[in-house]
Formats: C-alpha cells, sequence, structure tokens
C-alpha cells in the first residue's frame, strides 16, 4: 500500500498584503477603540490615522469594517492610490460603485460633476434612505489619502481629484452629518501642505505606532505549527522592532526555513533558533527591498540625509551616533551648511519610530 504523500505546510504568517478580517492581525485594540470613540462623540465626523509607511495603517481600516458596530456605522473602504490626477467626477463615480454594490443599489448611471455637488444632493440622500436606521452613519474610510499632497497640484487640471477633492471634503463635513470619514496617511503631519491642515484643522489624529513588545510576540508566536526559542523570538523583536510588516517577513522566512528542517525530520515540529533568524537577516534585507524602499520614499529631504549619514557611520545593530558624529558625517559628504532642517531630524526620526535616543545626543535606528 503506498503511503500518501506528506501534505504541505502552509505558511501563516501574511508577509505583503493587508490583513483582511482577525486571521494574522494582531493587535492594535486601543487604536480601535480610540477610533471608535472619535466617531461616537458629538460633533466629529473625521480621524486622520498617521504613520510610518507599511506600519499597518491599511490593515486597521479593513479591521474597522468589522469592528465597528454595525447599528450605528455603515463602513465603506476606498483606496485613493494613483487616483490623484483623477478627474474628480470619476473618482466618485467609483465611490458610487462601490457604495451601490456594498449596500445593493440600483446601478447609479447619472454622470458626476467634479465639484461632488450631484453626488451629495442626488446619490447621498439613495445612500441614507438605503441604511437600516433613521440614525446611521456612512463612514468612509479613505486609504493612502496623502499621494493626493505629494503631487504638485498646480500642474494638474483643475478638476483633477488632487484639487477638487479638499473643498469638496470641507464642505461635506460641514453639511452632512450622516457622513462621517477615517483617512490614513503615510507621512509626517508636519510634512503636509498648507490646505491639507485646513481640511482637517476640526479632526482628531491617531498615530498608528509600531506593535508593542507583546503584540508583537504575540504575532511571532501564535502558529501552533511553528515553535521559537526563546533567544529566536528576542532577536526577531530586536531586529524589528515590533514593525508589524517586517515582522511577518521575517517570521514567513522562518516558516519556510523550518519547513526544510521538516522535510528532513518529518515527525518532529519544525523549530526556529537564533542562529536560524541571524541566517535569514541577509534575506529579508533582499525580500523587503520594497518595504525600506516605500519608508524611504516617505521621508523629507533633511531625514533622508540624517538616514543615509546614519547607515554609513553604524556597523552593527547596537552601535549608536552621537550628534557631533552625525555633523561630522555630513562635512565628510560635502554638506557644509547644517540646517535647521538637519539639525532636528534625529528628533523627528525618533518621532517617526526609525530612530532610538539611546542616551541623550545618541541615537541608534530601531530596526534591523
Amino acid at each position: 500500500m503506498m503511503a500518501s504523500p506528506a501534505v504541505p505546510l502552509i505558511n501563516p504568517y501574511i508577509a505583503g498584503n493587508p490583513v483582511h478580517g482577525n486571521m494574522g492581525f494582531f493587535g492594535r485594540r486601543g487604536v480601535l477603540r480610540q477610533v471608535e470613540r472619535i466617531l461616537a462623540a458629538p460633533g466629529q465626523n473625521a480621524v486622520v490615522l498617521f504613520g510610518q509607511r507599511r506600519v499597518g495603517k491599511t490593515s486597521i481600516l479593513l479591521q474597522l469594517q468589522h469592528s465597528l458596530p454595525p447599528e450605528p456605522y455603515t463602513v465603506i473602504y476606498h483606496d485613493l492610490q494613483d487616483k490623484a490626477r483623477l478627474p474628480m467626477g470619476e473618482l466618485l463615480s467609483e465611490l458610487a460603485d462601490e457604495l451601490t454594490f456594498a449596500l445593493n443599489l440600483e446601478d447609479c448611471t447619472e454622470p458626476f460633476d467634479d465639484q461632488g455637488r450631484a453626488f451629495q444632493r442626488n446619490f447621498l440622500p439613495q445612500v441614507y434612505d438605503h441604511l437600516q436606521d433613521p440614525n446611521q452613519r456612512l463612514v468612509l474610510l479613505f486609504d493612502e489619502f496623502d499621494v493626493l499632497d505629494v503631487v504638485q497640484r498646480e500642474r494638474l487640471p483643475d478638476n483633477a481629484a488632487a484639487n477638487q477633492l479638499f473643498p469638496m471634503l470641507r464642505r461635506w463635513m460641514r453639511e452632512e452629518p450622516r457622513l462621517a470619514f477615517v483617512f490614513a496617511l503615510g507621512r509626517n503631519l508636519h510634512d503636509l501642505d498648507g490646505e491639507f491642515l485646513s481640511t482637517f484643522k476640526g479632526s482628531q489624529t491617531v498615530r498608528v505606532s509600531v506593535l508593542t513588545r507583546d503584540e508583537a510576540i504575540e504575532l511571532i508566536t501564535s502558529p501552533e505549527s511553528l515553535r521559537y526559542s526563546d533567544d529566536a523570538i528576542e532577536r526577531i523583536v530586536t531586529l524589528t522592532n515590533g514593525h508589524p510588516h517586517l515582522t511577518q517577513l521575517l517570521c514567513s522566512l522562518c516558516f519556510d526555513r523550518a519547513c526544510d528542517q521538516h522535510d528532513e525530520l518529518p515527525s518532529a515540529i519544525p523549530s526556529i533558533t537564533e542562529s536560524d533568524v541571524d541566517a535569514l537577516v541577509p534575506l529579508l534585507f533582499s525580500r523587503g527591498e520594497n518595504i525600506f524602499a516605500w519608508i524611504w520614499d516617505g521621508l523629507p529631504p533633511a531625514e533622508r540625509i540624517i538616514s543615509s549619514a546614519l547607515a554609513e557611520l553604524f556597523t552593527d545593530d547596537n552601535m549608536t551616533a552621537t550628534e557631533d558624529e552625525i555633523e561630522a558625517a555630513l562635512r565628510n559628504e560635502g554638506i557644509r551648511v547644517i540646517t535647521r532642517d538637519l539639525q532636528i531630524s534625529p528628533k523627528n526620526l525618533v518621532e517617526w519610530q526609525l530612530l532610538e535616543e539611546h542616551e541623550k545626543g545618541q541615537y541608534r535606528f530601531l530596526a534591523v
């Protein structure tokens, strides 16, 4: 009798894509509760989530679709990536299609103007009429919202979404009490332009940070099909600093490595040691290249210069650099005028959770 082929182990870690639903989603309970409290408060109709890129903001938005209670809220997610140059009327048509599908409305054939007037006067009342309760609110989750601020809006047509969305949103926030918003930004609020900030001057902000130590350990150890030594867990936490995307990716690589060992010893539960983790660091840099590129692209020029100088100074993950050493490294690179932006950049990178002030005036990177 032939033995049945072994069932391949399925990698439980989600590396690369946002997390949908509860499977693979760890931590963030405080962020989810804070968003719900803000939306429930009288007079509040907008929340801004901000944090470094690839830190899990999209996964939080997708989780809000399930965590916000359905009685007071109907929640719709919309991704604004690559939408800055679209005519505003076209973007509203896409949003209307998503609402029509989610709420089982009749197909909307009416064209929308670029100022959002027809959408507000004609389409939104249909949506409200279809909600289960007259007090129920429609919550729009807008992802990658800061892409509208990155483009040079003056070079775009007047009807482009990047030019029309801000005045439209300000009008809706004033005039539509049954409409609420959650926006996700991958940039520091201080780096956004005046019109962007004026749109959200009355909105509350919620920082999305890296995972806490306990949350990161929960993510690492949750799969029952893999065992980690205590030293391996500690090494992963140290290398990734709880960055969810990097933690998922490194654990995914650990799982693949353990599966190779499992093929040799199929009766044993795959296990990972600290030396296994260290051996995977070069592969983490290779596979995670796009993550680092996204984080780098989200940094202002001064913070990029400081990060480059620190990378030249550091030789291992425990090394620190003082402000004087950073300034000397900049001068060695021909940067002889140390502007205020460069002087405050280390503090900004600490706030952005990319650097840690190890001792007063001494800095080190927090992840790999």
